[in-house]
């Protein structure tokens, strides 16, 4: 059944009503569903506020609130409606009419927020145009925030500019912390810009802060039955076949002649050299890690090796030794491009991401979490070539992004190098 009480509030000049609508018989999974718009508000009695806000919560796939929508940066949840910005008008026409808008939202792992105003006035051939607003999108763990900012202002006569000041940036942090941007100025028909890029805070040595208890962790990820499957040779089904199981995804069922397999996702195994790190985390105790005997059920059980990868920045610190050469890197990214790639998307659970941390590239910074599902963007048949959570947009094929040069690497610390790609 579905509700849709009207509700009136009043408080310091502020006339609001809302229609909330809940939903009591809920979609399998679906805790939480509400909905809510303002109608017929205003400020101060005057002035019309619109707007709406929205909130879901599923079973095992955290929650999101969005009022007045979500950060432009962030991916919304699946299903989630598209959210209006929480607007109110100053002007009652359209010359002069200045404009606010602002939005609030929390996910599981983010904190989002922003504002923007707009401001048109026009009389006798000319018109002024200005707008300032900022963006905020905060994530609690790794913890890390981006904020985009934007100002301008416009004077023109008819259609031609007269003058004109537009500037916009980020801010990104905290370690490194980083602010680039650039700014336009015009006047008539002639533009200048300059851009800036500046690290406040630099270092990343900063970055690995808490310690991580390795083994128990490799322990914990071998007692999860999401990290075991079975394998069944070609050959096995022709002489022995598994009845349909209506048991628990947490039942394996093993053929005769199978073979289970485990991977444990948390660090690489029979190294010949130790770990400096995990990620972000310290190793509490060990820095190598070997498993030494396998059995099932009481008895010895032969073992094989299962690769899987390891991206070495995540596990290993960078030293002078290890310097990256420009003219054979840029030898080996173009033979990648020239290699003629497919590029794909894959969808995951955020419970297969955490059961895989070794997907997630990034040491300070973790794709969105909260909305159930996080996207894959494999390069190569199968992700072989690279797979890893990305929100942004793609080529369809390597070949497609064209010869590529490196022009500068630059030490940002002992975990990070940063590298300056161009078009050649």
């Amino acid at each position: 059944m579905t509700r849709r009480p009207r509700w009136h509030l009043a408080a310091a000049g502020l006339a609001v009503a809302l229609v909330v609508t809940t939903l009591s018989a809920r979609p399998p999974g679906v805790l939480r569903r509400v909905d809510a718009v303002l109608y017929e508000s205003k400020l101060c009695g005057r002035f019309v506020l619109t707007g709406a806000a929205a909130f879901r919560r599923a079973r095992g796939e955290g929650f999101a609130l969005a009022v007045g929508g979500f950060n432009p940066r962030f991916r919304p949840p699946t299903g989630f409606p598209a959210v209006p910005r929480v607007t109110i008008a100053l002007t009652s026409g359209d010359n002069p009419k200045l404009t606010v808008e602002a939005y609030f939202a929390l996910t599981t792992n983010t904190v989002q927020f922003g504002a923007r105003a707009a401001l048109y006035a026009a009389a006798y051939g000319f018109s002024i145009e200005g707008y300032v607003g900022f963006d905020v999108l905060i994530q609690l763990w790794p913890p890390h925030f981006i904020a985009d900012f934007q100002a301008g202002v416009q004077l023109k006569r008819g259609s031609r500019n007269l003058f004109k000041v537009d500037v916009r940036g980020v801010l990104e942090g905290p370690i490194p912390l980083r602010v680039a941007g650039k700014a336009t100025f015009g006047i008539l028909w002639w533009d200048y810009t300059v851009g800036f890029d500046r690290t406040l805070i630099g270092g990343g040595g900063d970055v690995v802060t808490e310690v991580l208890d390795v083994v128990s962790e490799v322990v914990a990820r071998l007692a999860n039955p999401a990290s075991w499957r079975c394998e069944q040779s070609p050959a096995a089904a022709q002489l022995v076949g598994l009845r349909a199981s209506a048991s628990s995804g947490e039942t394996l069922l093993l053929h005769p002649l199978g073979r289970l397999e485990v991977r444990q996702g948390v660090v690489p195994l029979n190294l010949d050299r130790d770990i400096d790190r995990v990620g972000a985390f310290v190793p509490a105790r060990d820095r190598r890690f070997t498993v030494t005997a396998a059995a099932v059920g009481g008895s010895s059980a032969t073992a094989e090796p299962v690769f899987d990868d390891f991206p070495d920045g995540h596990f290993f610190d960078i030293t002078d030794a290890d310097a990256v050469d420009k003219d054979r890197l840029t030898e080996a990214l173009n033979a990648l491009i020239a290699g003629n790639h497919g590029v794909a998307e894959q969808w995951i659970s955020d419970a297969e991401l955490e059961a895989n941390p070794g997907l997630v590239r990034t040491m300070a910074v973790k794709p969105p979490m909260g909305s159930g599902r996080v996207r894959l963007v494999l390069i190569g048949p199968d992700g072989a070539i690279d797979r890893q959570p990305c929100g942004g947009t793609h080529v369809q094929n390597t070949s497609e992004i064209g010869r590529l040069a490196v022009t500068k690497i630059e030490k940002k610390g002992k975990l990070n190098r940063r590298i300056r790609v161009a078009f050649a």
